[in-house]
């Protein structure tokens, strides 16, 4: 059942990104995320209610603080990949978030002693060799401070969600995992109104100021399209975002550090590029399929690495 999840987590994790994209519209601004945040993790909240109705009577044991935290984490991260594909390139960008598994793999194995094998650590640097060669280098293009910063914030949160989530599973009942997700997506959903109130006062003010750009001319009838569109993969991404918190947080307690969190965040970047290919006609060059080979390299390679431990 564990490993019919694992996989499972990783589909998932490759059709968030897919959504993820799908959710995004030209000019795209603070307003506008906070909204798209606010009906996701709302209905990521829902989602997570309706798992865990059954253990509603169970003792609510974690620190409301470790809740806070895995909250500001998980909003933090992706606000700062967001901001990172805002402002450089999209692979690049995606690559130090998803790279952010190293930071609770080492957690892991320092802290819980969960053993590590040769064929782990090959298989490791496989899979971070993969994502160097699946991205788009571009040449001539110039980085910015603000991108290393926003960059280097997703690898730090993605990599401290993973932690708090290992942390949660090595000191608190599982019948208090339900409660821990409610509470902290509860965080996420008052922290995100309250930015969106803030960005709601900003563009007031600007408009006060500047006078509103022309817009472009778009009929009735496909504004509601384009808006009912975007609400439907608003509202899929939240349920994904929900199924793959619950998931995640109680895998981190049945596999090793080592095995699961390079899979479901080598695996989901992986399957997502492949997915590209077909729902986006996205062109990938011969190295990046060769780098999506040595992925599922990496991969086993971790599997295999876990019978000698």
């Amino acid at each position: 059942m564990e490993y019919l999840l694992l996989v499972l987590t990783v589909g998932l994790g490759a059709l968030k990104s897919i959504m993820t994209k799908l959710t995004k519209t030209k000019n795209t601004n603070l307003r506008d995320t906070t909204k798209i945040n606010l009906i996701s993790f709302s209905c990521a909240l829902v989602v997570i209610f309706l798992l865990g109705i059954q253990d509603l009577g169970s003792p609510f044991s974690v620190p409301i603080w470790l809740a806070l935290f895995y909250a500001v984490c998980t909003l933090a991260s992706q606000l700062c990949l967001m901001k990172a594909v805002e402002l450089g390139p999209v692979s690049i960008s995606s690559l130090f978030y998803s790279c952010g598994f190293i930071i609770p793999t080492i957690w892991g194995n320092v802290f819980y002693q969960e053993g590590i094998h040769a064929l782990h650590i090959v298989g490791i640097v496989l899979i971070v060799a993969s994502f160097i060669l699946s991205s788009q280098f571009k040449r001539g293009k110039r980085i910015s401070i603000g991108w290393v910063f926003a960059a280097l914030g997703g690898t730090l949160f993605s990599g401290l969600v993973g932690v708090i989530q290992k942390l949660f599973t090595n000191n608190y009942s599982a019948f208090s995992l339900n409660y821990f997700l409610y509470v902290a997506f509860a965080f996420i959903i008052a922290i995100n109104l309250l930015l969106f109130l803030v960005a709601q006062i900003i563009d007031r003010r600007k408009k006060t100021v500047q006078e509103p750009a022309p817009e472009e001319e778009i009929t009735e009838e496909g504004e509601k399209t384009k808006t009912g569109r975007l609400i439907l993969f608003t509202i899929f991404l939240g349920c994904i975002i929900g199924l793959v918190n619950k998931i995640n947080t109680y895998l981190s307690g049945v596999f090793p550090s080592i095995i699961v969190f390079p899979i479901i965040n080598g695996g989901a970047i992986l399957l997502s590029a492949v997915l590209s290919k077909f729902i986006f006609k996205e062109k990938l060059k011969a190295i990046q399929w060769v780098g999506i080979m040595v992925g599922i390299l990496g991969i086993v390679l971790l599997a295999l690495g876990q019978m000698y431990v």
